[in-house]
């Protein structure tokens, strides 16, 4: 079990972003920036479903959000700035010197009750994952 939680916030930012980066890639989405902050356009016009999300402090902020910009005006998709607080202030900074506005913290969303007991996919085998050595498996999954 992860006991660091500056540690588990750094692998569930690395896990958010590679999840989105694949279901991106998967939909025939634009996938682009750098490997620390990559960035997301899956066509479709909500910005939740397009976004930049840091993964730990980048080496040049003002770059990756005018590089940021650029891209996601080229794929014409509106798009959210993904910074857990605390890992890259100087990279909010510079999103907001460039024109981006606070969205408020992350949307609400309403979903259905979580069944008690996992849906079982055929062809597909499930484990919890409880230790570094498989959420490692699990985030190059």
């Amino acid at each position: 079990m992860v006991e660091d939680l500056g540690e588990l916030g750094r692998l569930a930012d690395a896990n958010l972003a590679r999840t989105w980066v694949t279901m991106g890639r998967a939909a025939g989405g634009a996938v682009g920036g750098p490997r620390d902050c990559p960035f997301v356009a899956s066509g479709i016009e909500e910005a939740f479903f397009n976004g930049v999300y840091a993964t730990g402090p980048v080496a040049d902020p003002d770059m990756v959000i005018l590089d940021a910009i650029a891209f996601m005006s080229e794929q014409q998709v509106p798009w959210l700035l993904w910074v857990r607080e605390g890992v890259d202030d100087t990279l909010v900074d510079s999103g907001r010197r460039a024109g981006l506005r606070d969205a408020g913290g992350p949307p609400c969303m309403g979903l259905t009750a979580i069944p008690s007991e996992p849906v079982r996919l055929d062809g597909f085998d499930s484990e919890l994952v409880t230790g570094q050595d498989r959420l490692d498996v699990c985030l190059d999954v």
